[in-house]
């Protein structure tokens, strides 16, 4: 009875504090990470890191990896985050793609049962639409940008089914397609493309080379029609009609709502009754609980009819979130059959008189994509992916493989490859080995588990709510609320940071918009740590200590506590903000770390794309700080959310996690590499144990990670393994390649001659059978990050 009980609030709270992501607070601590210096979200970066990746790997100059041992963890659960493109091939049913809006672009075979990323190398792992061309199935086009500008590539391409993509460069520099909306196809020219985004329509005559800004405004959905008609929705604007694709007008109905109150409008209709034709109006307003109705139009969008009821369309489906949850789909060969989405999800049969719930199995339904040739049909949520049928209400999670969980903090167990995180509308879970186990609900924050006493650990939600997990060795999904009161959480951010002491976990410390709060677990009890208030604090970290100090840093903040498990209120914080250099007094920070045997020592990164330093070393924190740039050749502008010191070479062995990946630097900084055995994804957490080496990622899109991690020895260039270890067969070879080696190897990569990797393998035996006929180089690691080029040929 207990348990259900549990199982019960957990529902509850997955619907009650549904994901609001997108919402006005989240993007207000959105623009404070990714502003520029001249306060603009930029856009394009993505490419240039890329770029820059491929430089530093041919040079390859610097020393040994620190990196051993790469693994995923959890991936039995293979847990999914927001999913906003899927792509039903129209040669093989059973081919689907799928896009995570920070996991990058999936594959599956086999209708869905198990999931293989495509890349995870690409330049953008973030993903908002995909569509095939109608009258060239090898041709397949997906848009990206979920995260805003920064997070963008513009549009890909691929011309060999979806085995490789590469990016438009007539997109991947140009800001009108920062964000890319939506992207559809001519039914009547094989070349003729259009994309919807943030500042138009764009259309394209010859595949992608050269664009037309066709229609001015925030574009959501456009149909082309057989006619050379065009329909598009808007994000404010309703909808509008072209005859030729120039032109457009507004189309004016008595029955649609205010076009102050609307948000996205969404279109949809059949292939085989083209001209009928279903729009839902999306909510502007993040507070207002339902939509502004669905309306349905038989003559191809030019007259439209009400079709439901505003204020039951609303309470049915619930909160769009202001357009950003929304969900409309017309059966491909019947117009009496749709589905629509909001947090819930319901089905009609009858052309939209009457609906059905429909369990789609999580919140937040985003997209929905039905076979033209049978009852099939996939959407995709904040949870992942599930399959339907048109005529069963209850949908199947098929997320075996499409590991892209989205963590926004998280840390290890005292021993094994055990940890806890927090995720995006997937609550908090614990993580043993292969598998994961829900144990909170909503969406989760940072979290810990006690390296003093295996039965405590703590974990959070949006908003600031924190929980006691007091049995979490025997029934890690019983919590308590040891919530901050209400004065305390004023000003918190969406996700906000606690900490605890890793020395002693009855020590928590809490950021609240004035300054730092203490929890004790012995007298269960919160209280102020200063007598001061402390603006603009953005990040906190504690000294390894029992009795540490704290240093918190923001926009033009740095300030110092000292003694914090003692002293309590009586002492005001040390002001450090004259030592901040003025290149970086208005950035956003990242994170603060301490030196693991230096407590005099920490290191400070910064979030926003500009072009100075975005990591530090600071000594003398205890007195007056010494600031010293350690970003060496990181790509320029990248976000850096955290750097952690290697336990046993800290002077020398550092790990950046940042908004493209993991890097490591042997030498203290002066040069940084790619670990490339880690996708293209944003890493917003990572923590080092120093009892072991190993060092665990929490990544915003690809679930997590723990790395074994060694002492290497700074060198001035990666030395080679000998050829002569080395084989390579069959060569050539059509589906297989085999490796040999005389020495063990663990890493694999393949590139073209141009020197772009096309994929990686853990193992020897390589299937190459989706790789295009020509020539390629492997490169081979062993466990010290040596590594053997040799060529072969794919017949």
């Amino acid at each position: 009875m207990k348990y259900n009980i549990l199982i019960l609030c957990l529902f509850v709270a997955k619907i009650v504090f549904s994901q609001e992501q997108e919402g006005p607070k989240y993007y207000e601590e959105f623009y404070k990470n990714y502003k520029d210096e001249e306060g603009k979200i930029p856009f394009g970066l993505y490419q240039k890191w890329y770029e820059s990746d491929l430089r530093s790997l041919k040079k390859k100059a610097s020393g040994q990896s620190p990196i051993i041992d790469v693994k995923q963890l959890g991936s039995k659960t293979s847990q999914g985050g927001r999913t906003k493109a899927i792509l039903i091939d129209s040669r093989d049913t059973n081919l689907v793609f799928a896009g995570c809006v920070s996991g990058g672009l999936w594959k599956s075979y086999d209708g869905g049962n198990k999931w293989s990323p495509v890349n995870d190398a690409a330049t953008c792992l973030s993903i908002t639409c995909i569509i095939q061309n109608p009258l060239n199935a090898l041709e397949i086009y997906y848009g990206t940008g979920g995260f805003g500008k920064n997070s963008a590539a513009g549009v890909f391409k691929s011309s060999d089914g979806g085995q490789t993509f590469n990016a438009l460069t007539s997109t991947s520099d140009q800001n009108d397609f920062s964000v890319v909306n939506c992207i559809s196809h001519s039914l009547t020219s094989p070349s003729k493309v259009y994309v919807g985004t943030t500042y138009g329509l764009f259309q394209s005559n010859d595949g992608g080379k050269n664009w037309q800004k066709i229609f001015n405004g925030n574009v959501g959905s456009v149909i082309i029609f057989t006619d050379g008609h065009i329909l598009v929705g808007t994000y404010t604007g309703g909808i509008y009609y072209s005859v030729n694709g120039s032109n457009f007008s507004r189309v004016i109905s008595n029955f649609f709502p205010n076009q102050a109150d609307s948000g996205k409008v969404l279109l949809s209709n059949s292939i085989l009754f083209p001209n009928v034709v279903y729009t839902m109006f999306g909510s502007s307003a993040y507070s207002n609980e339902g939509n502004l109705g669905i309306y349905k139009s038989s003559d191809g969008g030019l007259t439209w009819g009400k079709r439901i009821d505003s204020l039951w369309f609303g309470s049915s489906i619930q909160s769009c979130y202001g357009s950003s949850t929304l969900m409309l789909k017309v059966h491909p060969n019947d117009t009496n059959k749709l589905i629509i989405g909001a947090v819930l999800a319901k089905i009609s049969m009858d052309g939209g008189k009457n609906f059905n719930t429909l369990e789609t199995d999580h919140a937040d339904n985003v997209t929905l994509c039905a076979s033209e040739n049978t009852n099939t049909f996939y959407c995709g949520n904040d949870g992942g992916i599930s399959k339907g049928d048109w005529n069963n209400l209850k949908c199947t999670v098929i997320n075996n493989g499409y590991n892209t969980t989205q963590f926004y903090g998280g840390s290890y167990a005292e021993t094994g490859d055990i940890a806890i995180g927090g995720t995006q509308d997937n609550g908090t879970w614990y993580i043993i080995d292969s598998t994961m186990t829900q144990i909170n609900g909503a969406d989760g924050g940072y979290s810990f588990i006690s390296l003093q006493d295996p039965s405590v650990a703590y974990s959070s939600q949006q908003g600031g709510f924190v929980y006691l997990h007091s049995k979490f060795d025997t029934y890690p999904a019983y919590f308590q609320s040891i919530v901050p009161s209400s004065n305390f959480r004023t000003g918190v951010d969406f996700i906000n940071l606690f900490q605890m002491n890793m020395l002693d976990s009855k020590q928590l410390y809490y950021k609240t918009r004035s300054g730092i709060i203490k929890y004790s677990g012995i007298s269960n009890t919160w209280e102020r740590l200063h007598l001061d208030t402390v603006l603009n604090i953005k990040t906190f970290n504690l000294s390894n200590s029992e009795n540490p100090s704290i240093l918190m840093g923001g926009t033009n903040c740095f300030y110092r506590l000292d003694s914090v498990a003692n002293k309590g209120i009586t002492q005001t914080a040390v002001d450090l903000r004259s030592t901040i250099p003025i290149a970086v007094l208005y950035d956003n920070w990242g994170n603060i770390s301490f030196h693991p045997k230096n407590n005099n020592t920490c290191f400070a990164t910064f979030t926003n794309p500009n072009n100075f330093p975005r990591i530090y070393r600071i000594e003398q924190v205890n007195a007056t700080p010494v600031w010293t740039p350690i970003s060496g050749n990181l790509p320029s502008r990248i976000s850096v959310y955290q750097v952690q010191a290697h336990p046993e070479s800290p002077d020398s062995v550092l790990f950046a996690a940042t908004s493209f990946g993991l890097y490591y630097t042997t030498n203290g900084g002066n040069t940084w590499e790619k670990e490339t055995r880690i996708p293209n994804v944003m890493i917003l957490e990572m923590k080092l144990r120093p009892d072991d080496n190993s060092l665990f990622l929490f990544t915003h899109g690809r679930s997590a990670y723990r790395l074994k991690t060694k002492i290497v020895k700074q060198t001035s260039s990666l030395k080679k393994i000998e050829k002569q270890n080395l084989s390579i067969y069959p060569n050539p070879s059509r589906d297989y390649i085999n490796v040999v080696s005389e020495i063990p190897l663990n890493f694999y990569q393949i590139f073209d001659l141009k020197g772009r990797e096309i994929m990686n393998s853990q193992t020897s035996k390589i299937d190459i059978s989706n790789l295009n006929i020509e020539t390629y180089i492997l490169r081979a690691y062993d466990e010290n990050g040596r590594f053997i080029n040799s060529k072969f040929i794919k017949e």
